[in-house]
């Protein structure tokens, strides 16, 4: 519901600039929700899964809070009040979300710390802390709620 009203906004936003919204998928969503998916199924205790698919979905939340602190700032630059206003509301609701899942993590870790994770995430770990970030050009992109966190859908410019 909340990424429904989200689009909502940016259609408002293409709406008053007189611009068209083409729908696209995100290659680096795509990549953020594939790598979080790889904590499904893996054989470890349900806590150290829980952890780091909460890690996964706040990579996303970051990802979105920084495509819409951007917009936001370009519409202040540009002169438009309403639409960084609007950029603003759905920028507040990521944080908001990321802070709920920065919460439930803090329990969550607690107990993850106590099990063992398995071999496989560790070395992913490593191995993904060596590669330098790399994010191609893209728009936003759909989330079906942290809890289906793991299917991507079409997508928006940002």
């Amino acid at each position: 519901e909340q990424t429904k009203g989200h689009l909502d906004r940016l259609k408002q936003v293409a709406e008053k600039l007189g611009k068209r919204l083409a729908g696209h998928t995100c290659a680096a969503m795509k990549g953020l929700i594939e790598e979080g998916s790889e904590w499904i199924g893996e054989d470890a205790a349900v806590e150290v899964m829980d952890a780091g698919i909460i890690a996964a979905a706040q990579r996303v939340e970051h990802y979105e809070m920084a495509g819409y602190g951007t917009v936001q700032t370009f519409a202040k630059l540009l002169g438009e009040k309403e639409a960084a206003e609007l950029f603003a509301l759905t920028l507040n609701e990521e944080k908001a979300a990321d802070k709920k899942l920065s919460l439930l993590a803090k329990s969550i870790n607690v107990k993850a710390k106590a099990e063992k994770p398995p071999a496989s995430v560790k070395t992913a770990v490593k191995e993904s802390a060596k590669r330098p970030v790399k994010i191609p050009s893209g728009g936003q992109r759909e989330v079906q709620g942290i809890e289906s966190n793991m299917e991507a859908k079409g997508s928006q410019p940002e």
